[in-house]
């Protein structure tokens, strides 16, 4: 999956409206009435909350809502009849005229504008409303002209919406950090700010402001204790549940007479804290942000150390960090949010630090903060002739893929990537061996130490730091699935090596000198020291001695084949010295369901062509016969395991007879490639071997 260049962990509401005051934006939260206005409800940040008006057109009440939008005052316009179930507005006709009705309805100001063609999202069920004609002084949707409830030739790609003027704001005030300070509140756009007195002030009052502000929770302050306000005391004795939706569904005295500002309520808000990192490609490092509630995003001044990175990549998810400082990710823009912050480094959250100067005057964007973090880092080896080989890439957290430069890069890198991906070991390749790479070249002078389980524990001073270009990108081949990949990292001598098979370490002669090497040998007849009459789970598992005589094992040799496309290579020899071989371009094995039956094509070379009759058979043994054929093949020759079609032409698998003469062997008992010599002739050597 492909990320922006800045990671984001948290995804705030954005605040309707703000102002600055005391160095922190105001979030504009809810709508206040006047006394003797009717209180409405208005919708949530996430959850609509529908404000109930008098329908003209039906005689019952209809119920208005915004859904869908990024604030509550804008959203997909949404409406019932009395009880019923929630539908949209067509924007066939729809005008501004038709939002300020709906803006008015929902206890806003004015409307700012419409959007048509579902903009805030399609809505599912009915469309109630179509061809709205609203003068625009109507008191509510009801009362405006339109089609039949219910009728319409439209669909949800015709949603309607609306965004309305804000209406009453909360901020707080002369706290040290964003989410603390005096509780200040506009009763209306235009209004003066003022405060807040703390008779009948509890903790669900505090709930439910510092929910109104983009956080989750709060607690009181000592009184006045982010200094006293001055103007206006606009509301006391103020009591809520803690889970409306707005202030004015909460009781208030309007304008208190009693108090005065040494009863200013003061909070300090919890949770709802955002933190991001921007400025670098890689979503593990970056310029710290912080987006305090429903606030705008922010940087944070480089009075900042690794205790207190680790909190932030411990909040964005990764396991640990290191501090930047001096702008090392580019200067932000904005506020400048926080500034000395003092971490002990076990903080869940940046927003459980202390702050130990709410100045940032002193600071500029130059002294932005930054972080590394330390995370999942993913790898993968691209453009190889197998999945164990390749050029190498890395993918930082849910990033972008991107190579790795072959400065520094050696073998003890490449061992911890196969590990990573999961094979035994691996070696290096330097010098762009596999084609270039495109994007980005995330690391150079990569450290390991050849024992950690994942380039992520590795040494990394910082991604995208580089001199490279991709004629640089470094390549691993991981040991190994099978024998090519040895080859391609420069194992040409033949002999036994380990190779993995679907994750279990597996030993198996390598030929390295035929046909340009890279050959797993799957079947070795030489000398008859080891008998082939085997039953079915032995030849199922394998036997005999890798250095000499053996069977691969019928397991083995289908989790190879079902890897990739494979090609068989028969070689053999005659006891006079002579040489042939057969070779299929298409070689594969099912598995134990399949009897593990042969699928063979494509013959060339000089022996001709015995195995074709024996593709589709399936494998058979002396107690398991499986052959398509009215006598039972492996009991009549030799009681070992083959593909047997008509008792078969080739029976590589047929007992070690020696050199019993041409033509003066029993037939088909001995190791018979019919075409070149004949049934009655047992060869004195062969190999079956596979590539890809």
């Amino acid at each position: 999956m492909t990320t922006s260049p800045t990671q984001q962990v948290s995804t705030a509401m954005v605040s309707p409206s703000t102002e600055t005051a005391s160095n922190y934006p105001v979030v504009s939260t809810s709508k206040f009435m006047s006394p003797t206005a009717v209180n409405t409800a208005t919708t949530g940040p996430s959850t609509p909350s529908p404000v109930t008006t008098e329908s003209a057109s039906s005689g019952t009440e209809l119920q208005v809502r915004l859904a869908g939008g990024p604030t509550p005052l804008a959203g997909r316009v949404e409406v019932r009849d009395g009880t019923g179930p929630w539908g949209s507005v067509c924007d066939d006709r729809w005008d501004l005229q038709d939002a300020h009705v709906v803006c008015r309805q929902l206890g806003f100001g004015t409307a700012l504008g419409v959007k048509l063609a579902g903009h805030f999202g399609e809505s599912s069920g009915s469309v109630w409303l179509d061809e709205v004609a609203c003068g625009g002084n109507e008191t509510n949707l009801g009362d405006c002209p339109a089609e039949p409830w219910g009728q319409n030739d439209c669909s949800h790609k015709e949603d309607a919406g609306v965004v309305c003027e804000g209406g009453g704001s909360l901020r707080l005030v002369g706290g040290l950090a964003p989410w603390e300070g005096r509780l200040e509140v506009r009763p209306w756009q235009a209004a003066e700010w003022g405060t807040v007195c703390s008779a009948g002030w509890t903790e669900a009052e505090t709930e439910f402001a510092c929910r109104r502000l983009g956080y989750t929770g709060g607690a009181n302050a000592s009184l006045a204790a982010f200094g006293e306000g001055t103007g206006r005391i606009w509301l006391g004795d103020v009591t809520c549940g803690g889970d409306e939706a707005s202030l004015t569904s909460c009781g208030f005295t309007w304008e208190p007479s009693d108090c005065d500002h040494r009863q200013d309520v003061a909070l300090v808000c919890t949770g709802g804290l955002s933190v991001r990192l921007t400025g670098s490609r890689s979503p593990l490092q970056g310029r710290v942000e912080v987006r305090p509630g429903y606030l705008d995003w922010g940087t944070v001044c480089d009075g900042f150390d690794d205790l207190d990175a680790q909190v932030v990549c411990r909040q964005l998810g990764h396991r640990a960090g290191v501090a930047t400082v001096g702008g090392d990710f580019g200067e932000g823009t904005g506020d400048i949010w926080l500034k000395s912050v003092d971490c002990i480094g076990v903080e869940s959250s940046i927003g459980d630090c202390q702050v130990l100067s709410g100045s940032s005057d002193d600071c500029s964007h130059s002294q932005d903060a930054g972080v590394i973090c330390t995370g999942d880092v993913s790898a993968r080896l691209i453009g190889g002739q197998t999945l164990s080989e390749g050029r190498l890439e890395v993918r930082p957290g849910n990033g972008d893929w991107g190579t790795v430069c072959d400065d520094g890069f050696d073998d003890r890198d490449a061992q911890v990537v196969c590990r990573q991906l999961g094979y035994r070991g691996g070696v290096a390749t330097v010098g762009g061996v596999y084609p270039e790479g495109t994007g980005d070249i995330w690391l150079e002078d990569l450290y390991c130490d050849g024992n950690e389980s994942s380039v992520a524990d590795c040494g990394i001073t910082k991604w995208g730091d580089h001199d490279c270009s991709h004629k640089e990108d470094a390549g691993v081949i991981c040991t190994a699935s099978n024998c090519v990949n040895l080859y391609a990292a420069g194992q040409t001598t033949s002999g036994v090596y380990n190779i993995r098979i679907n994750s279990s370490d597996v030993d198996a002669y390598c030929d390295m000198d035929t046909a340009g090497g890279g050959w797993t040998v799957i079947q070795r007849r030489v000398d008859g020291s080891v008998p082939f009459n085997r039953n079915w789970e032995e030849y199922k598992h394998g036997f005999g001695n890798k250095s000499g005589e053996y069977w691969l094992g019928n397991e083995n040799i289908h989790l190879l084949t079902n890897q990739t496309a494979y090609t068989l290579r028969v070689d053999m020899q005659s006891w006079d010295g002579q040489t042939r071989y057969a070779e299929y371009s298409s070689f594969r094995v099912s598995g134990e369901s399949d009897q593990y039956r042969l699928h063979i094509s494509g013959y060339s070379g000089t022996a001709g062509d015995d195995m074709s009759l024996n593709n589709g058979q399936m494998f058979s043994t002396v107690d398991r016969d499986n052959a398509n054929w009215d006598r039972h093949c492996s009991q009549e020759y030799g009681q070992a395991g083959w593909w047997f079609g008509g008792c078969s032409y080739a029976f590589l698998n047929g007992r070690y007879l020696g050199d019993c003469g041409y033509y003066r062997c029993s037939y088909k008992q001995g190791v018979v490639w019919d075409h070149w010599r004949g049934g009655h002739y047992s060869l004195k050597s062969v190999s079956m071997k596979i590539r890809p």
